[in-house]
């Protein structure tokens, strides 16, 4: 039985538990919520003491310039485990949480798109079900649910339109153990939904990094691709629609803005840049930056990754190599995010788009990070 007593008032939380903050998302989030409440920041964080709670924090929120001095005046770190029963609290703390917090933002989860389902559920899907129960617990609290578009990557949507109001997700044709733990982790929230608790959905695709700053996750997908055909010198040649790239800050300030009034606080929302990159701009982009690139067709270019990859770990998308396909299915849903840019929109919220100085924002910070390799030669864009 959800207990129907209600905390603070929506855009004004005295405290706020966030999990997933030693993320990539996650500090972009707890950067905002610092920003735009006055609310304490509870942060979940899986660690040995309190202190290495707090210099996890502190240390990825450095790393993409985002610490300000006095954010550990309202940062209060808790330690737990998403994948241990009640979030690996006992039963005291769990109780005081539950009494303490006025809103959760449940951004964190293990990501492992090769590992399957059995490997991840405890921590996405088991720790969703604890962070609900505490959101039920001693008064409502709302939830706000980081998900996925992928999700909605299935055979019945391939060639669909995929809205903020659509039919939530079916099981069948889920793709991998990551996409089928937040499914899981949909449907008990949607089913808590259901029975009075006011959730919130978010669900990007692919996040890339700042669009001011080009502070990128390094160990992601994206950045990982972007190195690993830098290292091979050669990209692939493909059909569709190209690169997705939604900014870190647009989507973290977007959730923020959206949970704390601008969105229904049982809403349903989306993230995908509707500019997308192509494929041919991409590679145009790094051969200006200085890179020798060439291009080939698919099944040139994974066989080039495959034998690499079968020599050394050194090549950025190695651990990758088993994701791609001896074949592509160029058929995608088409996400129709505008419910959710317009809401953001009259905030001064705006989704940047994919495209060339965007790219270089991030190469420029790759290329800072010591991350991409020095160009070996320099290229005019075609």
């Amino acid at each position: 039985m959800i207990n129907t007593e209600r905390g603070a008032p929506r855009a004004a939380p005295r405290s706020v538990l966030i999990t997933g903050a030693t993320g990539f998302l996650g500090a972009y989030l707890l950067r905002d919520l610092l920003d735009a409440t006055d609310a304490e920041i509870v942060c979940l964080v899986r660690a040995a003491t309190l202190p290495e709670c707090l210099q996890r924090i502190r240390a990825n929120l450095q790393s993409y310039g985002l610490w300000r001095d006095g954010d550990e005046r309202r940062i209060v770190p808790l330690q737990g485990d998403l994948a241990a029963p009640d979030l690996g609290l006992d039963t005291d703390t769990f109780a005081a949480m539950a009494a303490r917090v006025d809103a959760i933002f449940h951004n964190g989860g293990q990501v492992n798109f090769l590992a399957p389902y059995e490997s991840l559920a405890a921590a996405n899907a088991g720790g969703t079900l604890a962070v609900l129960r505490l959101a039920s617990s001693v008064r409502i609290k709302p939830v706000h649910l980081v998900s996925t578009l992928g999700v909605y990557v299935t055979e019945d949507q391939l060639e669909a339109t995929v809205r903020e109001r659509s039919a939530p997700p079916k099981a069948e044709g889920q793709q991998g153990g990551y996409n089928q733990s937040k499914w899981v982790a949909e449907q008990l929230a949607l089913a808590a939904r259901a029975r009075g608790l006011p959730v919130a959905v978010y669900r990007p695709a692919r996040i890339t990094g700042d669009s001011r700053t080009g502070g990128c996750n390094l160990g992601d997908y994206f950045s990982s691709w972007i190195k690993g055909c830098v290292q091979l010198g050669l990209a692939p040649r493909l059909d569709g629609d190209g690169f997705d790239m939604a900014p870190v800050d647009y989507v973290s300030r977007a959730i923020v803005q959206l949970a704390l009034g601008a969105g229904d606080q049982n809403g349903n929302f989306h993230f995908l840049n509707p500019h997308r990159m192509s494929l041919g701009e991409l590679v145009a982009t790094l051969r200006a930056a200085g890179y020798a690139l060439d291009q080939a067709d698919y099944g040139t270019w994974r066989t080039a990754l495959q034998d690499a990859a079968a020599k050394s770990r050194d090549n950025a998308l190695a651990t990758f190599a088993p994701l791609f396909p001896e074949q592509v299915d160029p058929r995608e849903p088409a996400f129709d995010c505008s419910a959710t840019m317009g809401a953001v929109a009259p905030l001064g919220t705006v989704c940047p788009p994919a495209d060339r100085t965007l790219l270089e924002t991030y190469i420029g910070f790759m290329q800072q990070r010591g991350f991409l390799p020095a160009p070996r030669r320099n290229e005019a864009a075609a």
